[in-house]
């Protein structure tokens, strides 16, 4: 079995945050590394965290 798909979770609700990762772990092919609350700390955790998919809010302040 190959590696799962790693994912970084970016969305200013922490309530959105949980539900999405609860929803992708459901998939044992996907695994989420890391969630972000915001666009600054995104980018540290991209450059950290080196995720193969970032999900993105698309509003955020």
């Amino acid at each position: 079995m190959s590696e799962p798909i790693r994912i970084l979770i970016v969305d200013d609700s922490a309530l959105m945050r949980q539900v999405i990762a609860g929803l992708l772990e459901q998939d044992p092919a996907l695994k989420v590394v890391g969630k972000a609350r915001n666009g600054r700390e995104a980018i540290a955790m991209v450059e950290e965290l080196r995720p193969d998919i970032v999900t993105m809010d698309v509003r955020m302040p």
